[in-house]
């Protein structure tokens, strides 16, 4: 049987509807071998707002039930409509994809596309941005220690890095922090390699005065 047009059935003349169609009928039940829609079928409220709808769109194949129901399509995506969906468990047996941010426990995504109000347990976290080699560039100027003494006196902190007042109020951007952590470890290192060149060079002066003071030991001895 193939329904060129849309059938819209109110269920208050339900009955009367499936008695009309051409269809091997038994009190309010219909059988029918084949049934091939074009468009769809729709159950009406009594105020005449669409209460159930079954849609068949053409070659895209989909289904919708309800206003803001299932819809499945033939691409393999099924939505489950725009009005929100509430589940006790929830399990996914291959990849998710969410289009806009994911909130664990809080309602607030405050921009992050990612909130959780609790602890993460993962195994491991990559975190993709810039690095800190630019210390080892020829042209990048080492920070005095002078200076840098006088900035942890008068500031409390390492300059560059958040203070405990600001991780405390605004979080730590992990990928920034950790740049930042890198190039003062960076910057430690040429300090411990200038400190080892002048500790070699002092070594070496000492090793020449005492040759000297052996050499004037054996002549006030002559």
């Amino acid at each position: 049987m193939k329904i060129s047009e849309n059938l819209t059935v109110c269920i208050s003349v339900l009955l009367y509807v499936l008695f009309t169609m051409p269809a091997q009928s038994q009190g309010n039940e219909g059988s029918f071998d084949n049934l091939t829609l074009r468009s769809s079928i729709k159950f009406l409220n009594s105020d005449g707002g669409t209460g159930f709808r079954f849609d068949l769109s053409g070659n895209k194949q989909h289904i919708h039930v309800g206003g803001l129901g299932l819809l499945a399509k033939a691409d393999g995506v099924q939505s489950l409509g725009n009005g929100g969906w509430r589940f006790k468990d929830l399990w996914l047996s291959q990849n998710a994809y969410v289009g806009n941010a994911i909130a664990i426990n809080t309602r607030r995504t405050s921009g992050y596309n990612l909130a959780v109000n609790g602890r993460i347990l993962a195994n491991e976290i990559t975190v993709k941005t810039g690095w800190a080699d630019f210390v080892f560039d020829d042209d990048y100027q080492l920070p005095d220690l002078y200076e840098v003494e006088d900035f942890i006196k008068e500031n409390g902190h390492l300059e560059g890095i958040p203070t405990a007042i600001d991780i405390e109020e605004n979080g730590a951007d992990l990928g920034a922090v950790n740049v930042k952590l890198l190039q003062k470890i960076e910057e430690l290192t040429l300090y411990t390699i200038e400190q080892h060149k002048e500790i070699m060079r002092l070594k070496k002066l000492d090793e020449k005065l005492e040759r000297i003071e052996e050499l004037l030991e054996k002549n006030s001895i002559n």
